[in-house]
């Protein structure tokens, strides 16, 4: 992780989730609601799963 310290648990967990977690899932299917991380998978799931 990193060096850095923290007076309360809340400005730890605050840091922690901006700095140190995965990226969020940001791309929705429309079909089925799964969610990726990147335009291309969704692209690749719904050309794999949703051909209408």
């Amino acid at each position: 992780m990193c060096s850095q310290t923290f007076t309360n648990r809340a400005t730890l967990l605050r840091h922690y989730a901006a700095k140190h977690q995965e990226p969020l899932f940001n791309f929705k299917c429309d079909k089925c609601s799964i969610f990726f991380k990147t335009k291309w998978s969704l692209s690749t799931h719904k050309s794999k799963y949703h051909r209408d």
